[in-house]
């Protein structure tokens, strides 16, 4: 009976931490739910063809878990798949994607507080509180906020979970073990532990250090630091070197010294400098644990780059700092193992992104991880060193307060994209990326003359050896040919493209400016070219079809484009130039069943419901097409473009009272295009409404309408020839006809 009460006690003990720790997640990030994607939710998401699953069959599960050479979504298939779930369910809605992150968030939480209890008992510490204290304060920290609300770190998260997961499951398997449980239970966990390690590490590879952190935790927990014990170890510990070596290899491929080698071509630092650099980024991450404000947090970092012990002069301390803290660990690992376990934990966790894996030098994603046993351990100094125990409980609530406040200010720069490369800029302002990241957000709000200053901005900042370098001269040559400037972009994208051969999005900008310039046979060998790297590059297909239609290869164009849309239904480029070469031809239904299937995948696009009204008008279609109109006007209504639509299909209809109500409403968008009421006129005159008729002749001529034309000879302008405005004024106006 007091097992039962026991076990009874400590569940609800769960169930509540579990809601508490739900409702400080939800009030802490309630602000996310709109933030859009950003940065490299781009290349992960929004333009990566093979998360886009419509439809669950086996081809589309494999699509997503096949890894695909040199495709730029990293080689993580569970989190892949998580993001191809998203969009199965909903498209692009930002909404669903920041909702699963939050989860992921709140169940990592409640792992902590779970192994946080595990390991308290295991130490004999009867701190009851300690465990919520611990994952509160875990759950609040505004340094969390790019694992959380950075939609692509989702891969960060979920490995985070499953690492933990992981290590509850072994930690209930070794107790069950020790308590002389039934053996099924032990087996069970370990079996728990195996799946979520291998989920861990389908979604980040930083899983891979896990084997060690269990050998660690065993040896401190469950073997009380036996020195003879961990002798006796050493073959599994060489199994377990062996394994991650196997791991790394992996993930770098056949040849890992070659897969390093070429991680640091596009890099502006070595191998060496990476590693010096290091020392000063572990120390200044704990030093954002310790003081995560807001005005400390930025997107991208602009470290500095350590090219010697000297040189910067704080390389040095922070080794020394590096080597004092693993002698402090080896310390206390006696007297406080908790604070020794935290210390190796951190460091352990950072082993694969701050060694000598090749990738970017500094992100605050990077401590979500690590963070986990420091965060224990300084809630449990607290909690023991502040006296009385009350002072210390509210030390430690204020703390979740302010973080919890920190948490939602830093939330409310990731709402908007243009806030927060301004706020990157402000606090990085040499840093080269941040520049292009901020034009590219100007581009596509068609303010091309900031993005450019920015983009330029980013090119003065970056060496011509730096990848960065020829990513900003791409982005200067996309935002000439948009600005129709090709022979200039031409110039800029053929040395972004001689620098890094293999820069798809530059190869693809290079095609893309060849074909404005007439040379279509070398437009098509650079698409080629960007597509035998990546076979998933809807805007290379769409080049090709651009190319193949001007050299008057309607198969080949028509395939190509048809390629696009397969790869990304709701590619409004391709489905339009599609749309123009079947209009010629006269296929209609083709690009009609395209249409449909893109609308399906993406219903809140206004541009492929008008594409689908066009076509479906162009067919013969003309109620469908007035349907399509509606639905594009529902979802943009004060496009112009739409309504003007809207009203030839009614015209075309015969619906002339609805075509005339339409055009009023286009009137009143733009009550200074004499177009417009010059049609308003003639469609009123059709009617015999002479009054609107002259009303709107009115209007038109006074804005400017002097088609000549038009007003002479226009056979629904005869019948308000009698009227004396036409009479009076027109009439006269016009000269009279040469015989």
């Amino acid at each position: 009976m007091k097992h039962l009460l026991v076990g009874i006690f400590l569940k609800r003990q769960i169930f509540s931490a579990a809601v508490v720790l739900t409702v400080l997640a939800l009030l802490t990030y309630a602000n996310i739910f709109k933030s859009p994607f950003i940065f490299d939710d781009d290349r992960n998401i929004t333009e990566n063809p093979l998360i886009r699953m419509t439809e669950i069959t086996p081809e589309a599960l494999t699509r997503v878990l096949t890894r695909v050479l040199k495709c730029p979504s990293p080689f993580r298939p569970l989190a892949n798949l998580s993001f191809a779930a998203n969009y199965f369910l909903h498209g692009y809605d930002v909404w669903g994607y920041h909702a699963v992150n939050l989860i992921i968030h709140m169940i990592t939480a409640l792992m902590v507080f779970l192994v946080t209890r595990q390991t308290l008992a295991l130490c004999q510490a009867d701190e009851r509180l300690v465990p919520f204290f611990a994952a509160a304060l875990w759950l609040v920290n505004p340094l969390h906020t790019q694992s959380v609300t950075y939609i692509v770190q989702r891969m960060n998260s979920m490995a985070a979970m499953f690492f933990m997961l992981a290590l509850f499951c072994f930690i209930r398997g070794r107790i069950n073990a020790e308590t002389g449980q039934p053996r099924y239970r032990s087996v069970m966990m370990y079996i728990f532990c195996l799946m979520a390690t291998v989920s861990g590490l389908a979604s980040k590879q930083i899983v891979a250090v896990l084997p060690l952190i269990l050998l660690l935790y065993e040896w401190f927990f469950f073997q009380n630091l036996d020195r003879a014990w961990l002798r006796k170890q050493l073959p599994w510990m060489g199994i377990l070197i062996l394994a991650f070596v196997v791991l790394i290899i992996i993930y770098l491929g056949h040849n890992p010294l070659e897969t390093l080698g070429e991680m640091y071509e596009k890099k502006p630092f070595t191998m060496k400098q990476r590693l010096l650099t290091e020392a000063g980024i572990v120390i200044y991450y704990i030093s954002l644990l310790v003081f995560p404000y807001p005005g400390r947090l930025i997107m991208d970092y602009d470290f500095p780059l350590a090219h010697s012990l000297m040189d910067p002069m704080a390389t040095i301390p922070a080794i020394v700092a590096l080597i004092m803290l693993l002698i402090a660990a080896a310390n206390t690992a006696r007297r406080n193992r908790l604070i020794s376990f935290a210390i190796c934990w951190f460091l352990i966790t950072l082993l694969i992104e701050s060694t000598v894996i090749g990738v970017a030098l500094i992100f605050e994603h990077r401590t979500y991880l690590p963070s986990v046993f420091p965060i224990i351990g300084l809630t449990f100094l607290i909690s023991r060193l502040i006296r009385p125990r009350g002072l210390a409980l509210a030390s430690l609530s204020l703390t979740i307060v302010v973080c919890g406040l920190w948490t939602y200010q830093r939330n409310t720069t990731w709402q908007n994209a243009l806030d927060m490369w301004r706020d990157n800029i402000a606090k990085s302002p040499s840093k080269a990326r941040p520049y292009d990241a901020l034009g590219s957000e100007y581009t596509d709000l068609d303010e091309f003359d900031t993005a450019m200053t920015y983009f330029k901005r980013s090119l003065a900042r970056s060496t011509p050896q730096e990848y960065q370098h020829a990513v900003a001269l791409c982005k200067i040559g996309e935002l000439l040919v948009l600005m129709d400037q090709p022979r200039e972009a031409a110039a800029y994208l053929k040395n972004a493209v001689m620098a890094f051969p293999e820069y798809c999005q530059a190869l693809i900008n290079y095609g893309a400016a060849l074909i404005l310039l007439g040379q279509t046979d070398e437009a098509i060998m650079y698409n080629q070219r960007a597509l035998a790297i990546n076979p998933y590059l809807e805007k290379a297909y769409n080049n090709l079809g651009n190319a193949w239609f001007k050299k008057g290869e309607v198969p080949l164009a028509v395939s190509a484009l048809r390629q696009a849309m397969a790869l990304n239904p709701t590619y409004s480029k391709a489905s339009n130039n599609l749309a123009t070469i079947l209009s010629i031809n006269k296929r209609y239904g083709g690009m009609i069943d395209l249409l449909k299937q893109a609308v399906r995948q993406d219903p809140q696009d206004p541009h492929l419901a008008y594409q689908l009204a066009r076509t479906s008008q162009a067919s013969g279609m003309t109620d469908q097409a007035i349907l399509w109109y509606k639905q594009a006007l529902s979802l943009d209504p004060d496009q112009p473009t739409y309504l003007n639509a809207l009203g030839e299909s009614y015209v075309s209809a015969g619906r002339l009272a609805d075509a005339a109500k339409a055009l009023e409403r286009l009137a009143r968008q733009l009550p200074d295009n004499p177009t417009v009421f010059y049609n308003l006129a003639c469609l009123y005159a059709r009617q015999e409404d002479r009054y609107n008729a002259v009303e709107n002749l009115k209007r038109a001529v006074e804005n400017g309408y002097d088609n000549r034309e038009h007003l002479r000879n226009d056979k629904d302008l005869e019948k308000i020839h009698d009227t004396d405005y036409y009479k009076n004024f027109i009439q006269k106006s016009l000269p009279t006809p040469q015989k």
